[in-house]
């Protein structure tokens, strides 16, 4: 899901790229989870250096690393880019 909404935000994953997210009960709504395990979900990629999270606001440190993680090759109909910078 960050890897999505990183490109349908930002038009393209790469280093850099920061976005907004909804609460994490709105997130948990949309993909059918809990609160709970969206907060687990999100501190793996933080610990690892993939992601910084500042309130809301999420940026994008390892692109390369978070579309591997995600395992996507087109996002709704998109295709995600990494873009080296």
């Amino acid at each position: 899901m960050l890897a999505h909404e990183a490109v349908s935000k930002a038009g393209e994953l790469r280093n850099g790229v920061s976005f907004s997210l909804p609460l994490p009960q709105r997130i948990a709504v949309r993909l059918g989870s809990v609160r709970e395990v969206i907060t687990r979900q999100l501190h793996k990629p933080i610990e690892d250096g993939v992601i910084s999270v500042h309130g809301h606001r999420i940026t994008v440190l390892d692109a390369a690393m978070l579309l591997a993680r995600a395992r996507i090759e087109r996002p709704h109909g998109r295709r995600a880019r990494v873009v080296a910078r």
